[in-house]
């Protein structure tokens, strides 16, 4: 796996994100099925590592 490096004006804390977050339309329709996700996974974020994801993001 090759290695992924944040460019010099990169956002999210300089981190290169690892996911993707939900879209408003699923939040907004499926909200009950949403927030159960989201407690699953630990949070809707840029940086909220999938279940798989084993490695460091940094």
């Amino acid at each position: 796996m090759p290695e992924v490096i944040p460019g010099p004006d990169a956002v999210n804390d300089k981190m290169v994100p690892v996911r993707f977050q939900y879209p408003n339309s699923v939040k907004s329709t499926n909200n009950a099925n949403y927030q159960q996700a989201v407690t699953r996974m630990g949070g809707d974020d840029l940086n909220t590592r999938l279940w798989w994801d084993v490695a460091s993001n940094n």
